[in-house]
């Protein structure tokens, strides 16, 4: 009898180490494994973020005893050329937050044409969208209820956008992070900095004394530029470009450069083209006013009054177009 039953016993021996090789298995990688496979990623990242796909977010958001956080910046190339969006320097201000985070938390974008099922997901509909995955978080890629308070959207910043690296180390400091003062590079903090501003001084006051010494200080020409100058600057929107960070040009999705954008917004480049001409059409007309009566000779004098007559009015034709196309008015 118990040598019949002896095959038996080691059948069912056989079945349980199957079946705990195949549970092992199936269990996955450690949190240890996890975290040392991140710092990996992260460390051959460009700037301490790393890049998800739904996959990867679903391998390392796997279970509720993580012992580290996830801080997730949602992206779409489709938008990353919008100038009011910013993503850019969104994109770089939330690096710097990654670089200065002391707690065990990583940081890590996803793109919308790469990873489109965390979008639905966590119902994004726009991007920015920020939001903190604690290590108590379960990730799930069908349905993912965020609480409010873990999410950075606009409805929970109430800073300027673009939101500063400070803003959000400090919106996520209250939700139990720790970080550093926030590094920016800063020509500054160069130790050849003192080198080049002894060296900017020496500069000046070299070039003042020798405007001084030949008169060009005292001479009508360059001040007549210098007002040409500022005269540009304040009608091509210089301040208005500062002030909101515009950039002078995008590119599309082809990758080529682009001046120039539809009714409603412009950049840059476009503000100083359309500058350029104020520029050409007042100084058509100052010319015409104030140096064509001076040029004795009466054919020189018809002609160059023609040049500019026509000059200024087809800067004038330009310029109106413009108008109308930005606007969509007619004249």
């Amino acid at each position: 009898c118990f040598c019949s039953a002896y095959p038996m016993v080691r059948l069912t021996y056989a079945i349980l180490l199957i079946a705990a090789i195949a549970g092992a298995a199936y269990a996955g990688p450690t949190n240890e494994e996890l975290v040392a496979e991140l710092k990996q990623l992260r460390s051959k990242s460009r700037d301490g973020v790393l890049t998800f796909s739904d996959d990867q977010l679903r391998r390392f958001g796997a279970g509720k005893s993580r012992s580290y956080s996830l801080i997730i910046f949602l992206n779409a190339n489709q938008v990353m050329d919008n100038p009011q969006l910013n993503m850019g320097k969104l994109r770089s201000e939330f690096a710097m937050v990654a670089k200065a985070c002391r707690s065990d938390a990583f940081f890590a974008e996803m793109i919308f044409e790469e990873a489109p099922q965390i979008f639905h997901s966590v119902k994004a509909q726009q991007v920015p969208y920020i939001f903190h995955l604690p290590g108590n978080q379960k990730v799930s890629l069908k349905s993912m209820d965020l609480d409010r308070a873990q999410k950075m959207v606009f409805d929970t910043v109430q800073a300027k956008y673009p939101w500063s690296a400070e803003v959000m180390s400090d919106f996520f400091a209250k939700r139990g992070l720790r970080f550093a003062e926030i590094d920016r590079p800063s020509l500054v903090k160069s130790p050849l900095f003192p080198v080049m501003v002894v060296g900017a001084v020496l500069g000046a006051a070299a070039l003042l004394y020798v405007a001084v010494r030949i008169g060009l200080v005292t001479h009508p020409a360059p001040w007549a530029i210098a007002s040409i100058a500022v005269f540009w600057f304040s009608v091509s929107g210089g301040m208005y470009n500062i002030i909101r960070g515009m950039p002078l040009f995008i590119r599309n999705k082809e990758g080529r450069i682009q001046f120039f954008l539809g009714r409603g917004s412009s950049l840059g480049a476009e503000g100083f083209i359309i500058g350029t001409g104020y520029v050409a059409f007042s100084l058509a007309i100052a010319l015409q006013t104030y140096a064509v009566p001076r040029i004795r000779n009466k054919i020189a004098r018809t002609a160059v009054s023609y040049v500019l007559a026509i000059g200024a009015g087809y800067m004038a034709m330009q310029l109106f177009m413009v108008y109308m196309q930005k606007t969509g008015y007619k004249i």
